[in-house]
């Protein structure tokens, strides 16, 4: 997600002006209002038009809508991959044999990362609990559940005690990332012709300041919300190592 106009100030329309980010309670309430106001449709009617006071979980179109209600020109950029090729893939074997589910937290605890059986529900989408949570009450209404990272057997978890991902030594596909690293990087160097008008003036020619050496270039533009299986992050900016820094360590 991106905010902006051409001309605007983002911090002169979100919240009316307030010069500050509400808490928690306040923007619950502000979604609501962008609902009211008809946005997102069906990304309301799916949570039951009312979020204020509850755990629900938003991600990007929530943001998008509160953004766009105040007059931001959000923008939503899909990354869709393709299918990893087994849920092994999903985890690293620790050194006592357990499965680290890096970046997937569990729904009902919030522990992050799952560490042990991920409990990956088949009826909700992006819901998963740890072995913990899995046999509470709560647990039974979200099944059932497909059960990633069994404990291995010795033989097993003695190959996979480095901590590298499972199935390591198999022929990799190209990294599913890389579509989306490209894009970070040509938004903040200026390359991305819908939205390099966001910027400071100068931001046109951060491409020209990278490919030159500058070390650091501030642009101007809007940070990025960027939404994740079980999580959401804000991107700030972009770093590019050279080749032989980045194998150094």
């Amino acid at each position: 997600v991106q905010g902006g106009g051409p001309g605007m100030k983002l911090r002169d329309v979100l919240f009316d002006g307030a010069g500050f980010i509400p808490d928690i309670g306040s923007l619950q309430a502000w979604l609501e209002v962008a609902w009211a106001a008809g946005f997102d449709v069906v990304g309301a009617e799916s949570l039951g038009g009312k979020v204020q006071g509850s755990r629900k979980w938003i991600g990007t179109t929530e943001a998008a809508s509160v953004l766009r209600y105040f007059g931001a020109q959000a923008q939503i950029v899909d990354f869709m991959g393709k299918a990893l090729p087994a849920p092994a893939a999903t985890f690293v074997r620790l050194a006592d044999g357990n499965a680290c589910h890096t970046n997937v937290a569990c729904d009902l605890c919030e522990r992050c990362p799952i560490v042990g059986v991920r409990y990956k529900s088949l009826s909700v989408p992006n819901f998963d609990l740890c072995d913990r949570c899995a046999s509470t009450p709560e647990a039974l209404t979200k099944g059932p559940y497909d059960k990633i990272g069994e404990p291995a057997p010795a033989e097993s978890a003695a190959a996979g005690s480095s901590g590298k991902p499972a199935g390591a030594g198999a022929p990799q596909a190209p990294p599913l990332h890389w579509p989306l690293i490209n894009w970070v990087w040509n938004y903040f160097t200026g390359q991305h012709e819908p939205t390099r008008h966001m910027g400071l003036p100068g931001t046109s020619a951060a491409a020209g300041a990278a490919a030159a050496g500058q070390q650091v270039h501030v642009t101007g533009l809007p940070p990025l919300y960027f939404q994740h299986e079980g999580h959401s992050r804000t991107i700030i900016g972009i770093e590019r190592r050279p080749a032989s820094a980045a194998g150094s360590g």
